[in-house]
């Protein structure tokens, strides 16, 4: 009986301990189990976070800035408004306010604040689902740079990991340099440089406190507490942080109160492309599209520095030029009307209203912040430029003048000043001015008031007015500094905002005479000299059976007898032609190929006349040539571009090829000042006359490797069929390295370009008061007017 006691008591025991063994077993296999199973949701869960292990990882988004010859910003270009900038160059009261409002144990906490989660953790469970963050400032930036913002416990789980990698990779400035640089502020802003600028027009150095407080405020959520969309909300904001400041003993209680009183003007930011209309529009535009060709997306997220060879006084004075041209030709042609009529008084209030608030908000003179009804805006004077062109309604109409209204300005138009209006364009009906007819006008005397002064925009209650109407032709400049290749100027319109394609590099038209002179260059190569004589009379070519091409001079006269110089200088069509059929259509192509015209050729006869579409940009590079003495410009328009650490990205490389001659300088008197007459020949000469290479005889002369290189490129793509001589004309080593012609047929062919500003169709050139050459072009029905000049 004892014995099945102490039996049944081992058997009790053994039971135990074999239940604790196997508890303790399972115990430590589920343990494994889920250290190896968080394990595994550690390296899934992590697998896919970006790394950030070194500072030099972040790379965030940072516009491109453009800047002109002189160093003055003119243009950027961004996917994100950021500007990066270093931490040590942002002020250290900016840093405690993000510090005290957003993460006030900061500088002890790991990356994740346990005390933070606890608080978060009740909330939300009180809550039954999301409703409060603990997230750290190293959170935050996990959030805004490596991950989606949805609120969610996997995210979160995601964000703690990268948090911690984070914190244990960087140091705490670093943490703070990426976090200050990388979110977002509303207002296009991103990062509090960016913030600084676009909502108070100021650098971070610039800011007071309470500016600080209120871009701070905007960190936890920039649409809410959007000072343009939600003054009162964000005040409450800012004086929030303002509060945490002072509790965290950042600053003291006069400080606060203070930032608190301090008034604020916010201003609501624009695109990359508001900026860019600001200065040289075409010219940036132009820096983007090739920039965008040759880098893709990286121009608007690279942070580049670029530095371009405009030049704005250049490029403002030939803007100006552009406009009062082509304001000047449409007034010949008479007035085509009012743009439309307002029928009701209401109509026209509302009419002047809308353009009196939107004046103001391009002049940055509304203020949402501090006026959210308007009411002080409507209370003041509308801006205005008087260089400008405006829409005005008619207020009142009588025998001696109009009483216009732009906004809440308001102005008359003379009698005198309205004569050519009454002249209407052909087919249109004589205006008969009414109350409501919407014109367009301009500030009386605008283009002295420009000379005057630089100021653009002034304020006019009651003054005097012309009516502008805006001209249906366009124009273009494309000017470039010809010995260093340096683009000085592209104006591709008349208004930017109106039409953004460039005329000056995208518009193929036909250059009329404007071409001419690489004809004459082409047959000074083939053996013409300045005084060759040639018939000009009729012509007729029979361009198919029965069909035939019969060339005139401007006016319908033939001249007889005409030497090369003079046929140039005053432009007879007759002589040129005769020119090109003597030389070839073959040959002229391969020449002006030289020259660097890269447009389509159709070899036909009516090539010497501009019937061939071209570039105003390549046609200008071409003269380029003879005034560099022979060597082709190679026009640049970047001088540089530099990434954010300093390196060079591109820049350009200065030609190496010398100039060979130097044009002396001809005095009053000398023969080739004196205008060309049908009986002499004047040719300017050079100091030195290294014209090429005459050392080898014809026959032995060889070819230059470089043009040869590119003429067959031409010769394939325009099926030129060349002769040895010509090949031999155009690509012979008798041409001085690194040039496209000899400097002896340039030096010629600015000789006969000065005569024909002094005696010939350029004449008009003559009212610069400077030595100059060019040449004149227009096409059937003057569709199209050049000049090319020097």
């Amino acid at each position: 009986m004892a014995q099945d006691k102490a039996q049944k008591k081992r058997s009790f025991f053994s039971k135990i301990f074999h239940f604790f063994k196997w508890m303790f077993f399972t115990c430590v296999v589920l343990t494994v189990l889920a250290v190896v199973g968080a394990y595994v949701l550690y390296l899934k869960i992590s697998s896919d976070l970006p790394r950030l292990d070194k500072i030099e990882d972040y790379r965030p988004p940072v516009m491109a800035e453009v800047f002109d010859d002189n160093g003055k910003k003119i243009g950027e270009f961004w996917t994100e408004a950021r500007i990066l900038t270093p931490i040590d160059k942002i002020p250290k009261k900016l840093v405690q306010g993000f510090v005290s409002s957003e993460d006030d144990r900061f500088f002890e906490h790991g990356g994740v604040d346990p005390y933070g989660i606890a608080r978060a953790f009740l909330s939300n469970l009180q809550a039954g689902h999301v409703v409060q963050g603990a997230s750290t400032i190293t959170q935050q930036i996990t959030k805004a740079l490596l991950l989606s913002p949805e609120r969610t416990y996997d995210r979160k789980i995601k964000e703690a990991i990268l948090a911690t990698r984070i914190e244990s990779n960087l140091t705490k400035e670093q943490i703070l340099y990426i976090y200050l640089n990388q979110i977002f502020f509303g207002n296009r802003a991103y990062g509090v440089a960016a913030a600084a600028r676009n909502y108070f027009h100021k650098n971070l150095e610039e800011l007071n406190l309470g500016e600080m407080a209120m871009i701070v405020g905007l960190a936890k959520a920039p649409s809410l507490f959007n000072p343009l969309t939600n003054p009162s909300r964000a005040t409450s904001r800012q004086h929030y942080v303002i509060d945490r400041m002072l509790e965290e003993g950042y600053i003291n209680a006069e400080e606060a109160k203070q930032a608190k009183a301090y008034p604020l003007r916010i201003y609501e930011a624009g695109t990359d492309k508001d900026y860019n209309l600001k200065y040289a529009p075409y010219f940036v535009e132009h820096v983007r599209r090739y920039l965008q060709k040759k880098y893709g997306n990286e121009l608007y997220t690279g942070g580049w520095k670029i530095y371009t060879t405009v030049n704005l006084d250049m490029n403002d004075a030939a803007q100006a030029a552009v406009r009062n041209g082509v304001a000047s030709y449409s007034k010949r042609f008479g007035y085509r009307g009012p743009l439309r009529h307002l029928e009701t008084s209401e109509q026209i209030s509302d009419f002047n209203k809308k353009t009196h608030l939107q004046l103001l908000k391009e002049n940055d003179q509304v203020d949402y912040f501090n006026d959210p009804q308007l009411k002080h805006a409507m209370s003041l004077p509308t801006p205005i430029d008087p260089n400008r062109r405006y829409e005005a309604v008619v207020m009142a109409a009588t025998d001696r003048d109009l009483k216009i209204a732009i906004g809440r300005a308001e102005g008359r138009i003379s009698r005198e000043d309205l004569a050519w209006t009454r002249t209407p364009t052909h087919g249109a009906d004589p205006w008969r001015p009414a109350v409501g007819d919407i014109i367009e006008v301009k500030a009386k005397g605008a283009a002295k008031a420009a000379k005057a002064s630089k100021t653009a925009v002034s304020t006019v209650v009651q003054g005097a007015y012309i009516i502008d109407q805006p001209p249906e032709v366009q124009a273009a400049i494309f000017s470039y500094e010809p010995f260093s290749g340096a683009i000085k100027a592209i104006i591709g319109g008349q208004d930017f905002t109106k039409s953004e394609f460039n005329r000056a590099t995208q518009a193929y038209r036909q250059p009329g005479s404007s071409i001419k002179p690489l004809i004459y260059a082409a047959a000074l190569d083939k053996g013409y000299t300045p005084s060759t004589v040639i018939m000009d009379s009729p012509i007729a070519y029979e361009e198919s059976p029965g069909k035939f091409w019969r060339p005139k001079n401007y006016g319908g006269k033939y001249y007889g007898p005409t030497m090369f110089r003079n046929a140039l200088v005053n432009s007879r069509n007759v002589v040129t032609v005769r020119i090109l059929m003597d030389i070839g259509t073959h040959y002229a192509a391969g020449f002006v190929r030289k020259l660097g015209l890269t447009s389509p050729i159709f070899k036909y006869y009516s090539m010497a006349l501009g019937s061939n579409e071209v570039l105003l940009e390549e046609l200008a590079t071409a003269y380029g040539t003879f005034v560099n003495g022979g060597i082709k410009p190679q026009t640049y328009f970047i001088t540089r571009i530099l990434d954010p650490r300093g390196k060079v990205v591109e820049e350009h490389q200065e030609p190496s090829t010398p100039f060979l001659i130097s044009y002396r300088t001809l005095k009053q008197g000398d023969r080739s000042d004196k205008p060309a007459a049908p009986d002499s020949s004047t040719e300017s000469q050079p100091e030195s006359q290294p014209m090429g290479n005459r050392t080898k005889s014809w026959d032995d002369m060889g070819f230059r490797a470089d043009l040869l290189e590119n003429a067959e490129k031409a010769t394939k793509n325009d099926d030129l069929n060349l002769t040895d001589y010509e090949k031999k004309v155009l690509y012979g080593d008798y041409i001085p390295p690194g040039y496209a012609i000899t400097p002896k047929t340039a030096m010629t062919m600015v000789s006969i370009l000065r005569d024909v500003v002094r005696a010939g169709t350029g004449t008009r050139a003559l009212a610069l008061g400077k030595p100059a050459g060019g040449k004149t072009g227009t096409t059937n029905s003057a569709t199209d007017a050049w000049f090319i000049g020097f």
